[in-house]
C-alpha cells in the first residue's frame, strides 16, 4: 500500500513538471503567452535597435591583419612591463579621463610605447601621450590614439 502512494505521488509529481528545453529541441514555455504585443514585454526590455549601433568591423579586422600591434605584442621584458604599467597608473590617475581614455591600449615592445584605442576628445588624446612621453622618453612614443567623435 505504501508502495502504490509512493509510485502515484511520484507520477503527479512528474505529470506538472514542464520538459526541460535542450539546445536540440527547443521547447516553448507555458508560462508567457507568445505575442507581438509590445505591452506584455517585462519592465526594463527595449527591443528597439539602439540610435548608433556601433560598428568597430574595420578596427577588428585592422587589429587581426597583424599590421598593426596589439597587446599581444606587449614584451614581457621587466622594463618594458614596468613602462607600461607606469603609464597606466598616470592616466587612471588623472581626474576628468573618461573610460575610454582609462582604457586605451599602451603596449610597449624594447622601450617603444605605442598607444591606440579610442578617446573622447584632443584633450585626452593629448595628456595621454603627454604621459607616455614623461615615462618613455619623446622618441619612444608612436601615438595612434583616436578621436572618438571628432
Amino acid at each position: 500500500m505504501r508502495c502504490a502512494a509512493i509510485v502515484m505521488l511520484t507520477l503527479v509529481g512528474f505529470a506538472g513538471c514542464e520538459p526541460i528545453a535542450t539546445d536540440e529541441s527547443p521547447v516553448p514555455s507555458t508560462s508567457t503567452p507568445a505575442t507581438n504585443d509590445p505591452t506584455n514585454e517585462p519592465a526594463g526590455t527595449n527591443t528597439e535597435p539602439s540610435a548608433t549601433a556601433p560598428d568597430n568591423t574595420a578596427i577588428n579586422e585592422r587589429d587581426a591583419s597583424g599590421a598593426t600591434k596589439t597587446p599581444i605584442d606587449q614584451d614581457e621584458d621587466q622594463a618594458d612591463v614596468k613602462t607600461t604599467a607606469e603609464i597606466r597608473k598616470r592616466i587612471v590617475a588623472q581626474e576628468g579621463m573618461s573610460i575610454n581614455a582609462q582604457n586605451a591600449k599602451i603596449m610597449t615592445s624594447k622601450g617603444k610605447v605605442t598607444l591606440r584605442g579610442p578617446v573622447e576628445n584632443q584633450s585626452e588624446r593629448d595628456t595621454i601621450d603627454r604621459i607616455a612621453r614623461e615615462v618613455a622618453g619623446d622618441a619612444n612614443v608612436e601615438n595612434l590614439l583616436e578621436i572618438a567623435n571628432p
